[in-house]
């Protein structure tokens, strides 16, 4: 990685660009199956998550960011923080059995009694709940005791969740989760979130602010069923003793 400083005229900030590569002989994951005895409906037919070993795999990609401050006059400055990431996920073993099944589960119309990366997998071409791009932006102006600010937050769509997740009995409209299939496909183009705050500096000591988080009021989920809150208010006063 290599991080530079930069000088424009009135404005100063840092350039930071870094690479890296990771690889795993033995990757845990929470795996789908039947890992306990069947006793019906009071233990959910012995099927769950089991944090199991699931084989190689490669975590590589570049991140880039920067930060910046710089003043239009005396009485007003502009931070601006930026950063993106890339990510390159996957199991470098993918069809390499990693469990064996005491009875077998139907994924996919398929009946399997073994693990692999593969049949586990709705997209095995990523790893599971990762994404491949990540950005975000933050500006904030500082006028006086004045400040008004943004923040914008992006990330692609999960390609890969565990399979199960994707059954019409357990994510389907009538599903023992209903909407997880539904949600899935409104997502496609991935999460875009602004969140905007103001604030007041009364004084050294006190300070008072007012945060508006998910501007736009946007649905969406950081894992199945895992719904992240709407558009939210809160008014904050801080005091520094």
């Amino acid at each position: 990685g290599i991080k530079q400083g930069v000088k424009l005229g009135g404005w100063m900030g840092y350039v930071d660009i870094a690479a890296f590569l990771m690889q795993y002989d033995n990757m845990m994951e929470f795996s789908f199956g039947p890992w306990e005895e069947n006793l019906g409906e009071s233990n959910f037919y012995g099927l769950g998550f089991k944090s199991l070993n699931v084989g190689k795999t490669q975590i590589s990609g570049v991140e880039f960011s920067t930060t910046g401050q710089g003043k239009i006059n005396p009485n007003l400055t502009v931070n601006i923080l930026a950063g993106y990431t890339y990510l390159n996920s996957k199991s470098l073993s993918p069809d390499e059995p990693y469990a064996i099944l005491d009875r077998s589960i139907n994924l996919g119309g398929e009946s399997i009694d073994t693990l692999t990366y593969n049949n586990n997998s709705s997209d095995p071409s990523v790893l599971k709940y990762r994404y491949t791009h990540i950005a975000k932006l933050d500006i904030e102006m500082l006028y006086k005791k004045f400040s008004i600010g943004g923040g914008l937050r992006y990330n692609d769509f999960m390609k890969n969740i565990d399979k199960i997740f994707t059954e019409e009995f357990v994510g389907g409209d009538n599903g023992m989760i209903p909407g997880i299939n539904t949600a899935r496909k409104n997502l496609t183009k991935g999460d875009f979130i602004i969140d905007v705050r103001s604030g007041y500096q009364y004084n050294d000591m006190t300070r008072f602010g007012v945060v508006i988080n998910n501007l736009l009021n946007r649905e969406y989920m950081s894992r199945p069923a895992d719904m992240k809150p709407p558009r939210t208010f809160a008014v904050q006063c801080n005091i520094k003793i």
